[in-house]
């Protein structure tokens, strides 16, 4: 589970921030389920990432 509403609260038992890289390079934290390794959090990144990009791998113009 990745929370990604930006909501600040209580914490919730079970979940922890995590540090991660997204695929851009760009570092953050996220919210997931406590216990996960870090391959487990880059993943979730990678995908909160793809998301929130619409996938787009970078800044520059897209291909058309």
């Amino acid at each position: 589970m990745v929370d990604v509403s930006g909501e600040c609260g209580p914490a919730r038992l079970g979940v922890e921030m995590r540090e991660t890289t997204f695929p851009d390079g760009t570092r953050g934290l996220i919210t997931v389920e406590a216990g996960l390794s870090q391959d487990e959090v880059d993943l979730a990144a990678a995908e909160v990432w793809a998301d929130k990009s619409g996938g787009r791998r970078g800044r520059g113009r897209q291909a058309s």
